[in-house]
């Protein structure tokens, strides 16, 4: 298993580069690619969700599985996986 998050978000470093969707699209792509990672599954969240959904819909060639971890209110609910 290998946890990706996005360049900026949280506790991490924000270096001087592109922070809009595209830009974070591009990089997630990158890293599966430069991983040459198959039949991936995606535990996507949040603003992630939507990068992970684009990047399945393009790529459905990986043979990949999706699922969506539903959070509310800052964590005070946990939802459920759930495949799409």
């Amino acid at each position: 298993m290998i946890a990706v998050d996005l360049v900026g978000m949280g506790k991490l470093d924000k270096p001087d580069m592109g922070y809009a969707y595209d830009d974070h699209l591009r990089y997630v792509e990158g890293f599966i690619d430069t991983l040459d990672s198959k039949n991936i599954t995606l535990v996507i969240h949040d603003w992630g969700s939507v990068i992970g959904l684009d990047y399945a819909s393009r790529n459905q060639d990986n043979g990949q599985s999706r699922r969506h971890l539903l959070t509310r209110d800052r964590g005070n609910y946990r939802g459920t996986a759930q495949e799409y």
